[in-house]
């Protein structure tokens, strides 16, 4: 079996997700999701962000986009 990635995990890998193909497509779902959501915040469209939000959000935005990239 290949290596899998380290956030492919349990929640992923449910009823619905039976193989790791599957559970490899929720998790880039996931990512891709979680990237769009913290580039809109990053970009003011949920509201004002302070310094430390946008400071976390960059650090989140980094790590998703290197977990997406890693399931390439």
């Amino acid at each position: 079996m290949p290596d899998t990635n380290r956030f492919l995990n349990s929640k992923y890998m449910d009823e619905k997700s039976g193989n790791i193909d599957d559970a490899t497509a929720d998790t880039r779902d996931h990512w891709e999701e979680e990237i769009a959501f913290l580039e809109a915040r990053l970009n003011g469209e949920q509201g004002d962000i302070d310094a430390d939000d946008k400071a976390s959000c960059e650090e989140a935005l980094k790590i998703a986009r290197e977990n997406l990239s890693s399931l390439s």
